[in-house]
């Protein structure tokens, strides 16, 4: 019997699309504020999720994260570079993972429906867009920080399956996050855990029926 169901692709944004956060963009930044990157980092991580689902603004996640770094009296320094500081984060993401994105033009150009659902703070995805715009391609994007919830909350699969009109049993869901890749199994997804470039893209490949490259 010949297999007719669709064949969607999924998509987890930072560290699948992109390469690995390079902190390093973030050494003037702690120089001035006399930080220790390993302090800074543990903080970054430590809000970020609350950041990324919107429970945070961007002054009161930064205000936390360099608080807890060991920075005093910042916030005046915070008033004025509030803005740095985003571009600087967004910066530490910006090398992409090519064969990921060759991978998303191939789907595309072969009529394989495509989608982003991503954790990152509200408006990020926009800007995301403006620096990558062949990724606008992509028909249906779902940015958590721009919804108020984020993975692996059931509801952010939900919400992207409605705005979709896609079934989860018909689409491969990429991340790199565990919990993430076990929320979306439990609603019927088929996924893949993403380790490395060459294993997601033959996954995709292979889920697809894409011809060989």
């Amino acid at each position: 019997m010949t297999d007719t169901r669709k064949r969607n692709v999924l998509l987890d944004f930072g560290y699948v699309l992109t390469s690995a956060q390079d902190a390093s963009v973030f050494d003037p930044v702690l120089d001035e504020l006399g930080l220790k990157r390993n302090a800074f980092l543990g903080a970054w991580g430590l809000h970020r999720a609350a950041y990324d689902c919107g429970s945070l603004d961007a002054r009161a996640y930064w205000s936390l994260v360099l608080g807890d770094a060991g920075a005093t009296g910042a916030a005046p320094w915070l008033d004025g570079n509030l803005d740095r500081l985003g571009r600087t984060d967004l910066a530490a993401w910006s090398r992409p993972r090519r064969v990921m994105h060759d991978l998303v033009a191939r789907l595309v150009d072969a009529g394989v429906p495509v989608g982003i659902l991503s954790n990152m703070p509200a408006g990020a995805g926009r800007l995301w867009m403006d620096l990558w715009p062949a990724l606008d391609r992509v028909a249906f994007k779902l940015w958590s920080g721009d919804e108020g919830v984020s993975k692996p909350d059931p509801a952010i699969y939900k919400l992207f399956i409605e705005r979709s009109g896609w079934l989860p049993e018909d689409t491969l869901f990429v991340d790199d996050v565990e919990r993430n890749i076990d929320a979306a199994r439990a609603l019927g997804f088929k996924v893949h855990l993403f380790r490395t470039e060459d294993a997601a893209a033959k996954a995709v490949s292979a889920w697809a029926r894409l011809p060989q490259a």
